[in-house]
């Protein structure tokens, strides 16, 4: 049986000391713990400050796309509450708009489940393609359970879909705008003028 070398602890790699170490504040304990030993990444590899900023852009992105949930999510239920379309489960009651309404059995339009899927889709989509690819077969997979239900008709599941859509696209851009203006340029052109 081979022994398999010994790994050096990062302290001696990095040719540090406990004591040389920075003290971390209670940020870095939360998100980096003892991974980073308190220092950004960047830091630590040495890595150009743009990557900080590219995080920093990151966290933004994620805090729109959090906001995109939240507004579609209060549009969506808005438009329940005020429109009073009926679920097609219930036959009886003949399809039309009956205006504010509070009773479940009125709060077809427009699907909150096609909106989270496709909101959620899209995020990942702009975020990370290869996940988002099958994230978009999962909200169509949604978009049609919610009709095989019966709990919702083809517009209702089009119009939840097309508002998390809207709301993910639009607060993504607004994101990339703020990151672009408070970095002076995009998060994609400072790494990719630091690989030259």
């Amino acid at each position: 049986m081979v022994a398999r070398p010994r790994l050096k602890p990062a302290m001696a790699l990095a040719g540090t000391t406990p004591s040389a170490r920075p003290q971390r504040s209670s940020t870095s304990n939360l998100f980096l713990g003892r991974l980073f030993d308190g220092q950004c990444p960047c830091q630590r590899t040495g890595v150009a400050s743009e990557v900080c900023s590219w995080q920093a852009a990151v966290a933004l992105g994620r805090t729109g796309h959090l906001v995109g949930f939240a507004c579609a999510g209060l549009v969506v239920n808005s438009l329940r509450l005020t429109t009073g379309r009926p679920r097609p489960l219930y036959e009886r009651i003949p399809d039309g708009f009956y205006g504010i309404c509070l009773d479940h059995r009125y709060h077809a339009f427009p699907s909150g489940h096609s909106a989270t899927a496709w909101g959620t889709a899209t995020a990942l989509v702009v975020t990370v393609p290869a996940v988002g690819l099958a994230a978009v077969a999962g909200a169509t997979v949604v978009g049609w359970s919610r009709m095989y239900l019966r709990a919702h008709r083809p517009t209702d599941v089009w119009t939840g879909a097309g508002l998390g859509v809207i709301f993910e696209v639009v607060l993504g851009i607004a994101a990339r705008r703020v990151v672009s203006a408070g970095a002076g340029t995009s998060p994609a052109s400072a790494l990719g003028s630091k690989a030259q």
